[in-house]
């Protein structure tokens, strides 16, 4: 088995986010799966509905909202 060291706190992320989106390719989505408890689920789908969206578009007008106030 291979031994794994913690990274330090110095080190920097082997994968650097940026800003620019690769271009849509028209292939069908894939799933993102989050566990969370029965009734955050429930609420966040009636809020959805309540704002006339479905969850994965809440989802990414929310996630567009965080890196945008959190950079």
């Amino acid at each position: 088995m291979a031994i794994i060291k913690k990274p330090s706190k110095d080190s920097k992320p082997a994968i650097q986010m940026t800003a620019v989106q690769p271009p849509d390719t028209g292939k069908k989505a894939s799933p993102l799966q989050l566990p969370v408890g029965a009734t955050n689920k429930a609420d966040y789908k009636a809020y959805a509905v309540k704002k006339g969206k479905t969850m994965p578009e809440l989802f990414l007008e929310m996630f567009e909202f965080y890196k945008q106030h959190h950079d």
